[in-house]
């Protein structure tokens, strides 16, 4: 593959307007068919702040600084277990919902003397012994990473559930009904959340791209990351900065560490849908980082867009990036392509060997 280098100005696309809010009617479609394919008495949710997705998806509820549990039961019931301010922001879900105050949810040092134990508040929404429950944690393990049951999701939750309903077999998983990378519900959109999540990954490129522009050497980091001018989106992953030069950690966030020419410069901003990223070089002309690393990344970007297409197996697509990178000595840490949601990283199909498309 031949490449040349240009000066081509990026089009100014201007702000896209935002698309109106997902029905209620999804939502509780949602609901219905995730309960349908755990088929189980119950279906259980585990959330927390740093493992929303799965009830934003479900609800358009995240739990903010407590741990929430969605309980989806027979006759439609959708009962979610909040701590003391879970209670306040129950509003932000957009489909009619039981709320239950379970304060063992809340923080340390607040009143829990009104629902202290888990167990009591689980059975009183309905959760009994001879029932079989669905349990979705924030991740999974395949069969062959463990040879017992292994839930992502709070001992406290686990164990409570196993000694209500009487017997380990009772509690199954079911987070691939949610996250499974190609027949889990979160790996198809409806055309109403894919124009949220486009709404949110154009704004958080626009971010990028400010900082792209307004990155100068003798700025600090904070300097730089200011020029995305957040204005508050949902982040879906901490803002990461990082410059220097040899080896950056290019997850870490920005400090008052000054900007020199000849650095190595990596910057990435990620909202509720989307995660926008850059690196490079501060500096006017780098041949040999364009030769030696621009090019090279360049060929795999193309072969990832030569490649994908519908019935596109996911072995095919990392083979092909695969191969483009290594023509110039790089190769992809993690995967060439993955699933983004409210998580950053839902999960991936692109994998060695992967047949699934």
């Amino acid at each position: 593959m031949a490449s040349t280098l240009h000066d081509i100005p990026l089009p100014d696309f201007g702000a896209g307007d935002p698309p109106p809010p997902i029905p209620t009617a999804i939502y509780e479609a949602r609901c219905r068919n995730a309960y349908a394919a755990a088929g189980a008495d119950w279906l259980v949710v585990y959330g927390d702040r740093e493992h929303s997705a799965n009830l934003l998806y479900l609800t358009h509820f995240d739990p903010r600084f407590e741990e929430a549990i969605l309980l989806l039961g027979p006759a439609g019931r959708r009962v979610l277990l909040v701590g003391n301010e879970g209670m306040g922001y129950v509003s932000a879900a957009r489909l009619p919902l039981e709320a239950m105050l379970c304060q063992s949810l809340s923080l340390m040092g607040q009143d829990r003397t009104q629902t202290p134990r888990l167990r009591d508040v689980l059975r009183a929404a309905g959760i009994a012994a001879g029932q079989r429950v669905g349990l979705v944690g924030w991740k999974y393990l395949e069969p062959e990473e463990s040879d017992i049951p292994t839930y992502f999701a709070p001992a406290l939750l686990v164990d409570t559930l196993r000694g209500l309903l009487g017997h380990p077999a009772a509690l199954t998983e079911a987070t691939p009904v949610l996250m499974h990378p190609t027949t889990g519900m979160r790996a198809i959109n409806e055309p109403e959340q894919i124009a949220a999540f486009a709404y949110a990954a154009e704004r958080a490129t626009a971010a990028v791209w400010r900082i792209v522009l307004g990155t100068k050497p003798g700025m600090t980091q904070h300097d730089a990351v200011r020029q995305m001018a957040f204005e508050g989106d949902p982040l879906s992953s901490h803002v990461l900065f990082a410059s220097g030069t040899g080896q950056i950690v290019g997850l870490g966030s920005p400090t008052a560490q000054r900007i020199a020419a000849g650095d190595g410069v990596s910057t990435a901003v990620a909202f509720w849908g989307g995660l926008g990223c850059r690196a490079g070089v501060i500096a006017e002309q780098n041949d040999a980082f364009v030769a030696q690393i621009a090019v090279p990344y360049y060929r795999g970007v193309v072969a990832w867009y030569e490649t994908v297409r519908v019935g596109a197996t996911g072995g095919a697509i990392f083979a092909a990036v695969t191969d483009a990178l290594a023509t110039g000595g790089l190769h992809s840490a993690l995967n060439p392509g993955h699933l983004t949601s409210y998580d950053e990283w839902m999960h991936s199909p692109i994998v060695a060997g992967g047949t699934q498309q």
